[in-house]
């Protein structure tokens, strides 16, 4: 654990103060968690809704974000526990958690994922797309519309992806960029990013 803090310090020092650190801890334990948080990490990613909620009880105090792929039938279990989605890919799921979190009397910040690669096999709406989601985030209640996110292709330099992100974002004038990972995080912030995941960096490979 002590390898843990010394590393999330560390790139606390490293990473601009506006960028916002978001630990990806998928199947990481709630003790390593807690020593992120005690290093001074308090924005958490979860892929899994069930997952995320159960580390979510067990420290409240820290930001959750959803970072995985999100149902439908598992938004109202979401909300319990995260406050920021970065997955949102469909006008369909827009409206739900719209739905939901008026209900629960919530305003969650929402993330467009973009498949700014056009990759058949990569979740996100297509740039084409982008422009209905948007006006139609902008005029639902319960959601704040705070950014983009992407992920670029695993196998080529992700420079081009992360400035076409960029460029859509301020189209659109939306001042969040959550995009960059353990792989390519500096090149990420090299071009705007404002969110960027982290989960081998910070909590080393996983077992």
């Amino acid at each position: 654990m002590e390898q843990l803090q010394t590393q999330c310090t560390n790139l606390l020092k490293t990473i601009p103060a506006d960028v916002r650190l978001i630990a990806a801890s998928k199947t990481r334990t709630i003790a390593e968690v807690r020593a992120a948080y005690q290093a001074g990490v308090t924005n958490f990613g979860e892929n899994y809704v069930q997952e995320g909620v159960d580390k979510a009880l067990q420290l409240p105090e820290a930001t959750w974000h959803f970072i995985g792929k999100l149902q439908r039938n598992k938004v109202n279990m979401a909300l319990k526990a995260f406050t920021v989605f970065h997955t949102v890919e469909s006008l369909k799921l827009l409206n739900k958690i719209s739905s939901s979190a008026e209900r629960e009397n919530l305003t969650p910040e929402v993330f467009i994922q973009v498949n700014v690669a056009d990759e058949s096999q990569k979740a996100g709406c297509s740039v084409d797309e982008l422009d209905e989601i948007v006006s139609r985030a902008n005029e639902l209640p319960n959601i704040q519309l705070v950014g983009l996110m992407t992920l670029p292709p695993a196998d080529e330099d992700p420079t081009p992806y992360f400035n076409k992100l960029k460029a859509l974002a301020e189209y659109y004038n939306l001042p969040r960029l959550s995009m960059g990972m353990s792989g390519d995080w500096q090149k990420a912030i090299a071009c705007g990013a404002t969110d960027i995941r982290l989960g081998t960096t910070i909590f080393g490979v996983r077992k």
